[in-house]
């Protein structure tokens, strides 16, 4: 006999608070929050978003303010769990305290917990009594790169559980993604080189941004015939630079005279994902662009910039630290050399056929 339908209502699945700097207008971050959001609705949770404003991507999530993390984790029901990464939380010592209270508070309720990516932005006793609360709250504990690794270590000597980040992002980033990005024919001639950096002094220093725009300019026009430089934008927030709010692809694409491409910025972060695996090479100035580069199966370089991001946070990466680096630095700013001959060493990657790549 047929089944009398029930009239019971489906049960609930459980919450998971996932909170990050999401929002905020890096790619990196929000693909960061899918990433996690993936890997709780596998684990059988509603993934539901804490961050500064909804992501930037395609699926739609239940969206709550950060600036009221504390009451939302005080509000969710038994069962639900609350998973702390993405982003530069961590950049105070402040913050860091603000956030390793929100774990502790989730692990006095009887919460899941979890610690994910986790980075700090410098040295401080604060800081590290904030990552050692939070090792001992989370469930679940990984740090982000090595620096961060070493503070623990110095609190805990060898007697902690936490383990390198790898790839949260490769781990579970929307699979189909690099699966399409991994679809490629062979490459064209003129090899594209898709490149960024992190941005944060271009809007201070002006010397500094003439000397690596130069630098980025006379490289381009050495690699002429052979391989174009196109900007690969990973954050969309502007900054003011010459008294006039730019884009900074579209800001070196006239200070080159055209001699610098510059790539359309995407509405998603899935897209992003997806412009990043339309190059040929990376030379990746952002943590995110270097995985996906790294995902989509490409060569890649590091453009290392010492005053903004640490060489460390790039070891989360399976043989990062092995690759080419190009550092830009106030003691380095004419830096043409290093970026060609790195180029032209991808370059000689991919013809030899160890990975293929298109547009």
């Amino acid at each position: 006999m047929p089944k009398k339908p029930s009239l019971q209502k489906p049960k609930a699945k459980p919450i998971s608070l996932v909170i990050g700097a999401y929002g905020a207008g890096n790619f990196g971050d929000d693909l960061l929050f899918l990433a996690a959001a993936n890997i709780e609705a596998k684990a059988g949770f509603e993934p539901i978003c804490c961050g500064y404003f909804p992501p930037k991507v395609k699926q739609k999530f239940k969206f709550l303010d950060i600036a009221d993390a504390a009451s939302h984790v005080k509000a969710l029901p038994h069962g639900s769990k609350v998973v702390l990464g993405g982003g530069g939380l961590l950049w105070s010592e402040e913050s860091a305290a603000r956030f390793s209270a929100l774990i502790a508070l989730a692990k006095m309720r009887g919460l899941k917990t979890a610690v994910h990516g986790i980075g700090l932005q410098g040295p401080g006793a604060t800081l590290s009594a904030s990552l050692y609360l939070m090792h001992e709250c989370a469930d679940e504990f990984s740090v982000r790169d090595d620096a961060s690794l070493a503070i623990l270590r110095g609190v805990m000597g060898a007697d902690h559980k936490a383990v390198m980040l790898g790839d949260l992002v490769a781990r579970e980033e929307s699979a189909f993604l690099f699966e399409r990005a991994r679809k490629r024919k062979s490459h064209k001639t003129p090899v594209k080189i898709g490149f960024n950096l992190s941005w944060a002094r271009f809007s201070q220093d002006a010397g500094f941004r003439h000397h690596v725009c130069l630098s980025l300019t006379n490289a381009a026009l050495q690699l002429k015939g052979r391989a174009e430089l196109h900007y690969v934008p990973q954050v969309m927030h502007r900054m003011s630079m010459d008294e006039q709010c730019v884009i900074f692809g579209e800001w070196l694409r006239v200070a080159s005279a055209g001699a610098i491409k510059t790539n359309a910025p995407p509405d998603v972060a899935e897209d992003f994902v997806l412009m990043v695996a339309k190059h040929d090479v990376i030379l990746a100035g952002r943590l995110h662009t270097a995985i996906c580069a790294k995902m989509s199966g490409m060569p890649f370089a590091i453009l290392n910039q010492s005053n903004t991001d640490t060489a460390d946070k790039y070891h989360c990466i399976a043989d990062a630290h092995s690759r080419s680096k190009i550092n830009f630095d106030r003691h380095n700013w004419e830096v043409t050399d290093d970026i060609v001959s790195t180029a032209n060493s991808l370059i000689v990657e991919l013809e030899a056929g160890k990975v293929t790549s298109s547009r």
